[in-house]
C-alpha cells in the first residue's frame, strides 16, 4: 500500500502525527503540487486558499506568544517567600548539628527495565510550576505592556530606532504573493519569515538595576522559501569571549598604572549587514506605517537588511563584523583565544563578549582606545561614573588599591555574585514549596556536601548479574541451580543433616544468616505491605535539578570556585536523580545562602617581569559513589612574590576509572595542562 506522507517529511516525525496533523500536512502538500504545475503551464499564480495557508504557517508562533504571555502571569503571580536573615555574626564558629531535618520529599514510585535506567522525565504541570524555571529576565505580557507607560516607551523606541537604522528597506514593500511569485518567474530561491517582538524585565533578581526592555526579532524557527519549503541556512557558527578571557583582562588591568573599563555596543547585531539568500519578512501590525493601512495592505513584507536578533546567521555576521572594525584601527588578535585583542601601540587588551566590550590597558591610553572603537562601531553613551568596571556579566567587579607598608601599592578586583545567588535561593524556596507543600527551612552549614563512605557506594556491593572474567555465565547458572537445590533440601531438614548438603552451609548459624538476608532483600524489594518498592527512592526533586545546578554552575565558574566540586557531582546524577541527591542538593544550597558574603579575589602587587602563570592540580581517589571514577580538580594563577590572581579553575569527573591515586592524579594533570597551562602561554 502506497503511503501518503509527503515524500519532504521524514518518516520518524511522520509517526510523531496525529489523524487531524496528517491531514494538514497532507493537503498543504497538494496545494504546493497545485500550484507548482500552473506555474509550469503559465505566469506565476498565487496557490488557492492562500490565507489560510498563512495562517497555519503562523500559527506556532502565535502558540508560542500565548506561551510566553502565560508564563509571564505565571512568574508575576509568584508569592514572596521570606527567608531568615542572611547576616550572621562573623566570629561566631558554624556548629554541626547531631541530627538534621531535610524537607520531606514525596516520591514518586517508577518502573525501571534494567538497573540505573533514566528516570521518566515530569512536565511542569505535574509539579505545579511555571515553564520558567530559570528566568532572570521576567517575561511581560501584552496586558502589562498595554497598562504600564514605561513599557509603551520602550516598545515605541524600539520599533523606531531599528527603522531608523534602516534594519529593512521601507520603501521595498510589497504584497507576500507578488515577491513569491517574482522569485519564481526568475528562478531563484529566497528566503520569507516573520517578525515579531518580546518585552522583558531585566535584571529582575536585583531591584535596583531593573528595566523594561523591548526586543524586536527574526523568528528564525520559522523561515520558508517562496514555495513554503523549509529554508536552508550556512549554520555558521560564532566564538564569544570565555570567562578566562574576562578574567584575565581583569589582571592585565590590575598591573601598575593600568585600569579596566566596559561598554556596551548599541544594538551590536543590526550593525552588521545581513549576507547570504535574500530575505523578506512580515513586520506586525503594531510597526505597520499609516501609509500601510491607507493602501489597504493585507501581508505586507519588506526586504532585510540587517543582521536581525534571531536570524540562525545574524551572530557570525555580527561577529564578523566586530573583527573587521577591530583590525582596522590596530587591534590584532591573540592566538587561540576568541574574540580577544590586544593592541601593540597603546598597549591595551580588548575582551568582546557579544555586545560587551571590556578593555585594560594604562589608564593614559584608554581614552585614546575607547575613541578607535567608537569611530568604527555604535558603542553606548558613558555614564556618570565614565566607563568604571562594574557590572559585566551579571557579575559586579569592585577594583581597589591598598597600600602595604614596605611594599606599596597592590591592585585588588573583587568578584560579587551575593544577589544573583540569593536570587537562586529564593526560587529554590519556592519549587520546594510547590511540590512538598512545607516551607523549606534553611540552615546555616559550614561546607557544601554531606557525609560521604565510599564503603557502602553501590559500585562496592556485589553484582548478582555480572559475568565471570571469561565471559561465561553457565557457572552462574549452576550456582543459581545449587542455590535452588539446596533451598528444597532445607525444608524440615536437621542441624546435621544441613552440614551434609554438598556445596551447602556447614552450620545452623551459616544457614540462618542466609535465611536472614534472604527475608531482608525480599522486603526490600516487595516491602512488608506487598507493594513494589524497588524505585521508591526516586527523587522528586530531578524535574527542577538540572535549572538550579545550571544557575549554580554560572556563579560558580566566574566568581565561586569553593562549589564547582559539589555542583558537578550532583550534575552527574541527573539522569539517577533519587532522594539522597534531594538532600544534596538541600546542603548545597544551604551553603551558598550561608556564605553569601564570600566573594572571589584577586591581587596584583608586583613588576610584570615579576608575574607568571602557575597551574594547580589534584584528584580524588575513587570518589564517585556510583562509578567510582575519581574527580579531576585544577585551578590557574598569576602569581608572583606580592601576587596571587585567580584566572580559571575546574572540576570534573573522569571519563576512565582509574586504579590507583597515581593513575588518578596524572589525569587530572593532563586535563590542568592540557585546558589550562597550555592557553595560558599564548597569552601570558
Amino acid at each position: 500500500m502506497k503511503s501518503t506522507r509527503p515524500p519532504e517529511i521524514i518518516p520518524d516525525f511522520w509517526k510523531t502525527l496525529d489523524a487531524q496533523k496528517r491531514g494538514e500536512w497532507i493537503e498543504m502538500y497538494e496545494r504546493i503540487k497545485t500550484r507548482d504545475r500552473l506555474t509550469d503551464k503559465g505566469p506565476a499564480t498565487p496557490a488557492p486558499l492562500d490565507d489560510d495557508l498563512y495562517e497555519k504557517c503562523t500559527q506556532h508562533m502565535n502558540d508560542f506568544i500565548d506561551n510566553f504571555e502565560q508564563a509571564a502571569d505565571a512568574h508575576a503571580n509568584y508569592s514572596t517567600i521570606a527567608l531568615p536573615s542572611l547576616v550572621r555574626d562573623s566570629n561566631k564558629k558554624i556548629e554541626e548539628p547531631e541530627e538534621v531535618e531535610y524537607p520531606k520529599m514525596r516520591c514518586k514510585p517508577t518502573k525501571r527495565n534494567k538497573k540505573d535506567a533514566h528516570n521518566p522525565k515530569i512536565t511542569p504541570k505535574e509539579c505545579g510550576q511555571s515553564t520558567l524555571l530559570a528566568a532572570v529576565a521576567r517575561p511581560v505580557s501584552k496586558k502589562e505592556i498595554s497598562s504600564n507607560p514605561e513599557c509603551w516607551k520602550a516598545m515605541e523606541k524600539e520599533w523606531g530606532r531599528l527603522t531608523d537604522k534602516k534594519v529593512w528597506d521601507v520603501s521595498s514593500v510589497r504584497e507576500w504573493y507578488e515577491v513569491a511569485r517574482e522569485a519564481n518567474d526568475k528562478g531563484k530561491t529566497i528566503h520569507m519569515g516573520r517578525v515579531f517582538g518580546i518585552m522583558v524585565e531585566k535584571n529582575y533578581e536585583t531591584p535596583e538595576h531593573r528595566k523594561f526592555k523591548y526586543r524586536v526579532v527574526f523568528q528564525g524557527n520559522n523561515v520558508c522559501t517562496q514555495n513554503h519549503e523549509a529554508a536552508m541556512f550556512q549554520d555558521l557558527g560564532s566564538q564569544p569571549a570565555s570567562m578566562e578571557t574576562s578574567k584575565a583582562t581583569d589582571c592585565y588591568g590590575c598591573f601598575r598604572g593600568h585600569e579596566v573599563e566596559q561598554a556596551d555596543a548599541e544594538q551590536a547585531y543590526v550593525q552588521a549587514d545581513l549576507d547570504g539568500t535574500e530575505t523578506w519578512v512580515a513586520l506586525p501590525p503594531e510597526a505597520w506605517p499609516e501609509s500601510w493601512k491607507a493602501d489597504g495592505r493585507k501581508r505586507p513584507v519588506v526586504l532585510l537588511k540587517k543582521a536581525l536578533y534571531g536570524h540562525p546567521d545574524s551572530g557570525t555576521m555580527w561577529e564578523r563584523h566586530c573583527h573587521k572594525r577591530c583590525l582596522s584601527i590596530g587591534f590584532e588578535p591573540v592566538h587561540n583565544w576568541a574574540s580577544c585583542y590586544f593592541h601593540p601601540k597603546l598597549k591595551l587588551l580588548l575582551t568582546v563578549y557579544v555586545d560587551d566590550f571590556k578593555m585594560a590597558g594604562p589608564a593614559q591610553a584608554l581614552k585614546q582606545g575607547w575613541t578607535l572603537l567608537s569611530s568604527v562601531l555604535e558603542l553606548e553613551a558613558e555614564g556618570p561614573e565614565g566607563r568604571k568596571a562594574g557590572r559585566f556579566l551579571g557579575c559586579e567587579h569592585k577594583k581597589t588599591t591598598v597600600e602595604i607598608p614596605g611594599h606599596g601599592p597592590v591592585s585588588m578586583m573583587e568578584w560579587d555574585m551575593a544577589a544573583y545567588l540569593e536570587c537562586i535561593v529564593v526560587d529554590y524556596c519556592k519549587h520546594v514549596a510547590e511540590i512538598t507543600g512545607k516551607d523549606c527551612k534553611l540552615r546555616e552549614v559550614a561546607t557544601p556536601f554531606l557525609e560521604e563512605d565510599q564503603k557502602d557506594a553501590p559500585a562496592r556491593a556485589p553484582n548478582p548479574d555480572a559475568r565471570s572474567e571469561s565471559g561465561d555465565t553457565s557457572s552462574l547458572g549452576k550456582v543459581r541451580e545449587s542455590e535452588s537445590s539446596h533451598e528444597s533440601a532445607l525444608e524440615g531438614a536437621s542441624c546435621a543433616e544441613i552440614g551434609r548438603l554438598p556445596g551447602g552451609p556447614t552450620s545452623w548459624c551459616q544457614f540462618c544468616a542466609i535465611a536472614k538476608e534472604m527475608e531482608a532483600r525480599e522486603i526490600a524489594a516487595v516491602g512488608e505491605d506487598g507493594e513494589d518498592q524497588t524505585d521508591n527512592n526516586s527523587g522528586e526533586l530531578n524535574s527542577i535539578a538540572a535549572s538550579m545546578l545550571m544557575r549554580l554552575l554560572y556563579a560558580a565558574r566566574y566568581a565561586r570556585f569553593d562549589i564547582q566540586r559539589a555542583i558537578n557531582r550532583l550534575a552527574s546524577f541527573i539522569a539517577f536523580w533519587d532522594d539522597s541527591c534531594d538532600k544534596k542538593l538541600f546542603r548545597l544550597i544551604c551553603y551558598v545562602r550561608s556564605s553569601l558574603n564570600r566573594k572571589l579575589i584577586g591581587w596584583i602587587g608586583d613588576e610584570t617581569v615579576d608575574l607568571a602563570p602557575h597551574t594547580y592540580a589534584d584528584a580524588d581517589f575513587a570518589g564517585c559513589p556510583r562509578t567510582m571514577r575519581s574527580t579531576s580538580g585544577a585551578q590557574l594563577m598569576l602569581e608572583g612574590p606580592w601576587s596571587c590572581f585567580p584566572l580559571a579553575a575546574r572540576s570534573i569527573r573522569q571519563g576512565c576509572t582509574s586504579y590507583s591515586t597515581p593513575e588518578a592524579e596524572i589525569v587530572s594533570l593532563n586535563l590542568a595542562l592540557r585546558t589550562m597551562s597550555i592557553p595560558a602561554l599564548d597569552l601570558w
